[in-house]
């Protein structure tokens, strides 16, 4: 005859985890944690270097765009309030070689340097073309 205590006896005894499905448990964990760990920070830290480098070229390109329409072509060299500087340079150039277009115009190469004072070892270069009139 089964008593009505050995059966909540039993069901006790089932109930709950034991502690090696605990261990189990923990250790998928740990090992996930390991495995996702350096992937999402390595996704983070390429996404970081392609932040700064666009916001590099859009600084550049602010900066050659001023000295462009304001200031006069020439070898230029300046500095901001945030530490980033920048270098100009500008040379006469041919592309494709001699055109019927040089008596009235003359091409230049607008080349730009961007870098900030604390890391000048990340550095952003571009350059661009521009028709002056003689």
């Amino acid at each position: 005859m089964i008593l009505p205590s050995d059966l909540r006896c039993n069901r006790y005894k089932n109930a709950g985890i034991s502690l090696l499905e605990a261990l189990f448990a923990f250790a998928l964990i740990t090992l996930i944690v390991t495995i996702s760990y350096p992937l999402l920070t390595n996704m983070q830290s390429r996404q970081v270097e392609r932040l700064q480098q666009l916001y590099l070229s859009e600084l550049a390109l602010s900066i050659l765009e001023e000295y462009r329409t304001v200031r006069p072509l020439a070898g230029v060299r300046g500095e901001n309030a945030q530490g980033w500087n920048w270098n100009i340079a500008t040379q006469a150039a041919r592309p494709d070689g001699p055109t019927p277009l040089d008596d009235v115009m003359e091409l230049h190469e607008i080349q730009i340097e961007v870098w900030h004072r604390t890391r000048p070892q990340q550095r952003f270069r571009s350059s661009t073309f521009k028709a002056v009139a003689r």
